[in-house]
């Protein structure tokens, strides 16, 4: 998870992280309790800007970040 975190470079690619990351939290809400799922960055030795939850915007998590890499890039 730390090598996959530190790869994410720029606001999209952390958006489709958060994405992924809400998806599956969605699914397995059932199976494993959210308070165990949202432990998992912290035991993995990551911290992420946000807390795990099936009901986060990830759209508008890294807007500022997203504005950023864009006017870096042109």
């Amino acid at each position: 998870m730390r090598t996959l975190y530190a790869s994410l470079k720029v606001a999209a690619d952390r958006q489709a992280a958060c994405r992924c990351i809400k998806t599956l939290t969605g699914r397995f809400a059932n199976i494993i309790k959210l308070n165990v799922i949202k432990t998992l960055p912290n035991k993995c030795g990551i911290s992420l800007p946000y807390t795990i939850s099936p009901s986060i915007n990830c759209d508008n998590l890294f807007l500022l970040e997203r504005n950023r890499d864009v006017s870096v890039i042109s």
